[in-house]
């Protein structure tokens, strides 16, 4: 245990040093030649390849089958990796041709997902592994396509990500899953941390909309491996957020009006700003929902129900970003910000307490 505990640990360390040193090279060559994202650098190839290094190191050192429901091949493992990398290098070299980088983000997604053994198809979902696989696959690329919309401001997409693998780490702990999925929920918080002390208010470095797509590739990865190990309702309730988010934001955009044109500036994020919030204080409001996301769907892993708490959850959490979309007369400092939220969770945790309680009567 001892031996494991240290391999970890070094792991974790590589996976957040070596992007966080090119980061910071990247940073001082950009600061020389007062330059931004337009030159051929990518910040994701960095936290990828450190990733894939980490990770299939520690699949042929402490990955355990005897964990699994069925089996985790390295084939699984290793092509969604590849596939990431070559839509990074993609993105990255040919940034104005959009169709070029859809259809291999397209083409990765699938050969991620039909690369899934069909005995873990089954624990999703008992029917025709291919009908599975392609919905997998199309999953991947919407999530993937979608994810630049995560990215609406400072740090903002390293919250939500950091918030979905630190999560699985959780899970991992607690025995919800296998172990080797929440050391690799550690390589991917370790990865994000890099990228989040980059990107904090005031960032020092922008993530591409190509790049953001990367980042929600990569990501789903983790997500796909831990949902055919029946957490799919956990990962769900730690997506929450950015999930709700994004959907009312489409849904003003559809209303077609002038005001609801930019479906970033729709979002809690950017409502928020636009009523004068400061950045910084935006993003720590967003990690306080996270957080509770965070104990929400650890929660749900211990219900015998595989999506008993999500619609509480989603309550919970359309509830906080309606408050933050409706600050402007609100706190403006992080002592106002902490005290709001918890006297708006406890206010929420009697409502429930309340609606239990008249269940119980009945």
């Amino acid at each position: 245990m001892n031996g494991t505990f240290l391999i970890i640990l070094l792991a974790a360390f590589i996976s957040f040093i070596l992007p966080a040193i090119i980061y910071s090279f990247i940073v001082k060559k950009r600061g020389r030649f007062n330059s931004d994202n337009s030159k051929n650098t990518s910040l994701f190839l960095p936290f990828a390849l450190s990733l894939f290094a980490v990770s299939v190191a520690l699949y042929y050192t402490v990955y355990d089958n005897r964990d699994f429901l069925t089996v985790m091949t390295s084939t699984e493992l290793i092509i969604p990796f590849i596939s990431a990398i070559i839509i990074g290098i993609i993105g990255t070299v040919s940034k104005n041709n959009k169709f070029i980088f859809s259809l291999v983000l397209l083409l990765g997604s699938f050969a991620s997902a039909f690369v899934i053994p069909d005995d873990a198809i089954i624990y999703i979902a008992n029917i025709n592994p291919l009908i599975v696989k392609a919905g997998i696959g199309l999953a991947w690329f919407l999530f993937s396509l979608i994810y630049r919309y995560a990215n609406v401001g400072d740090a903002i997409l390293s919250i939500q990500s950091i918030t979905i693998a630190v999560g699985i780490a959780l899970l991992g702990l607690i025995g919800a899953i296998p172990a080797f999925l929440g050391f690799l929920g550690i390589m991917y918080t370790a990865g994000f941390l890099a990228l989040m002390s980059f990107t904090w208010y005031p960032a020092r470095l922008k993530i591409s909309n190509e790049e953001a797509c990367c980042f929600g590739f990569i990501l789903f990865s983790l997500i796909a491996w831990t949902s055919t190990e029946n957490a799919a309702g956990c990962v769900l309730i730690f997506c929450l957020y950015f999930i709700i988010d994004i959907l009312w934001a489409f849904l003003l955009k559809l209303s077609f009006m002038d005001k609801y044109s930019n479906i970033q500036q729709n979002t809690s994020y950017g409502k928020a700003i636009e009523l004068g919030m400061i950045p910084n204080l935006v993003a720590n409001y967003v990690i306080r929902i996270q957080i509770l996301l965070l104990f929400l769907g650890s929660f749900q892993a211990l219900a015998d129900n595989h999506f008993s708490l999500l619609l509480a959850s989603s309550l919970i959490a359309i509830w906080f970003m309606y408050r933050l979309k409706n600050i402007s007369d609100g706190p403006q400092s992080f002592k106002d910000i902490n005290r709001q939220v918890l006297e708006d969770l406890q206010a929420r945790i009697n409502d429930i307490k309340q609606y239990t309680n008249k269940d119980n009567n009945f």
